[in-house]
Order: C-alpha cells, then sequence, then structure tokens
C-alpha cells in the first residue's frame, strides 16, 4: 500500500485595490495538484474573502489554455485594480498575464521537449509580471511598503503550470519576489509531484498535511477523487475559514486531452 506524503507550500490570495487607503484584499485559497507518468491532476476551492465584504463563492482558480495544453494556477498577490482614470496604472492579474505568455501555436525554433517548452513559458510570464509588479510599486510607494510588510519578505505571487508537450506532462512553480536589488524571480522546474509519493500544494495547507501525515490517504481511489477530498477536508476543517465554496478539478493527459471532473458554470472551459 502506497503512503502519500507531500510537498506543501504556503501562501493566502490576494488583490490590490487602486484605491488603496480603501483597498479591498482577497485572500485565502487551497490548490493541491499531483501527476502519474501520463496524467496531471489539479483541484481548487471557489472562495475568495474581502476585509469589508462578504466572501466570494464563485472565484475561478484553475485557467486551462485547452489548445496550448497548459494549466495554469496562482496564488499570493493576484493582482492590482485601478482605481479609475486618474490612476496610471491599468488593471492587471496574474491570470491575464499568463495568458498572454502562453502561445496558442509555438513560434520558431519549437522546444525540444516538455521540461524546455514550459521554461519558455513561465520565463514570459515571470518577466510580466516583475514589470507589472514594478510599475505598481513606481505609481504607489505605499503598495510597495505594504506588500514588504505583508509577505515579510517571502514571495509576491506565485504562478504553478503544467504542459502536455510531445507526450510528457512537466510540472513548474515560479516565485515573483521583491528584493534591495528589486524584483526578481525564482524558478522550480519540472517539479516532482508524482502520486503516490507527493502531493503538492499551495494555499492554506495545513489540514492538508495534517490527513497526509497520518497515513495512506484513500489509498483505493484515484488522483483526482483524492485531491477533491483533500479541498474538501480543508473547507470544513480549516480554522480561518478563508477556503469554501464549490470545487473545481481537471485532469490533463499526456496527449494534451483536458478533462473538467467538475467546474463552475461561471469557469471557462478554456481560456483560448
Amino acid at each position: 500500500m502506497k503512503h502519500y506524503t507531500h510537498l506543501c507550500l504556503a501562501v493566502t490570495g490576494a488583490l490590490l485595490s487602486g484605491v488603496f487607503a480603501n483597498a479591498q484584499i482577497k485572500s485565502g485559497t487551497i490548490i493541491v495538484f499531483n501527476q502519474t507518468t501520463s496524467d496531471f491532476f489539479i483541484a481548487a476551492d471557489s472562495r475568495e474573502n474581502y476585509d469589508k465584504l462578504p466572501p466570494d463563492d464563485n472565484q475561478c482558480k484553475i485557467s486551462a489554455f485547452q489548445p496550448s495544453h497548459v494549466i495554469f494556477a496562482n496564488s499570493g498577490i493576484t493582482g492590482y485594480i485601478s482605481s479609475g482614470s486618474s490612476d496610471s496604472v491599468q488593471t492587471w492579474s496574474a491570470h491575464d498575464e499568463a495568458k498572454i505568455a502562453i502561445p496558442q501555436k509555438w513560434p520558431e525554433p519549437i522546444p525540444a521537449n516538455a521540461t524546455e517548452a514550459l521554461k519558455v513559458l513561465t520565463v514570459l510570464w515571470a518577466n510580466r509580471m516583475k514589470d507589472r509588479w514594478q510599475e505598481t510599486f513606481l505609481a504607489h510607494p505605499e503598495v510597495l511598503r505594504w506588500v514588504t510588510v505583508r509577505q515579510r519578505g517571502g514571495p509576491i505571487t506565485k504562478g504553478v503550470f503544467a504542459i502536455a508537450f510531445k507526450g510528457r506532462i512537466a510540472i513548474a512553480m515560479v516565485e515573483i519576489r521583491y528584493t534591495n536589488a528589486g524584483m526578481t524571480a525564482v524558478f522550480y522546474d519540472d517539479m516532482n509531484c508524482t502520486a503516490g509519493v507527493t502531493i503538492c500544494g499551495i494555499g492554506e495547507i495545513e489540514v492538508v498535511s495534517e490527513h497526509l501525515l497520518q497515513g495512506p490517504f484513500m489509498p483505493d481511489s484515484d488522483e483526482i477523487s483524492r485531491l477533491i477530498k483533500l479541498v474538501e477536508l480543508t473547507a470544513t476543517e480549516d480554522k480561518s475559514g478563508t477556503v469554501g465554496g464549490p470545487i473545481d478539478a481537471l485532469k490533463m493527459s499526456s496527449d494534451g486531452t483536458i478533462t473538467w471532473k467538475q467546474r463552475k458554470e461561471a469557469c471557462p472551459e478554456s481560456q483560448n
């Protein structure tokens, strides 16, 4: 019987408002994922929490790019909402930057394998994210001060990418950070999230960790069912109350086929 251990990375989600004095901060997420030799699996909750408004349980935290055979999810501070025409910074989000970075058709030279293809995407996304954060910080120094205090030297934004390319699946994660030297990106290429060995996750992962440490977790169930159950348990047992809402989950096969196990109507089947 296989024992399911874990590699989990803890960061909550948030979105900054351009009217910083009256900012509405969105937070709370649980995203878990893993892979076999032929498939990638991911599940996420739907709740975003605000400091002055009721929770929103209809957020789409998983983006599927069917023609490109790419899945994207992210945590941390996920974007910026412009305060209007007087704001020099336009509204942007990590998901929109991923949509721009992910090509519908690969330009020449075509990457040799899945790892190289994913590296192209993550570098493009990281560069765009660094630019977005840099222009936001230059226009709004108060945002920089708030972010550096909140993140306590940790990453501002994390992006998780999975790709099916030339018959193989690769997973990578990127951390966008601010240091004294400016904006930087840390890349974790070709992550090992092998089912039966590791379950990877971002967000409020304490409940996930507790259940995985108890021993084999649902050893007779399929991979996607395990992930969905871990999200369900987090929504039920997490004491912060920041996780909840419907659960979205999908499988991507090594041939690029993306199959949603469950998906809210508000969330598109594919982003491109």
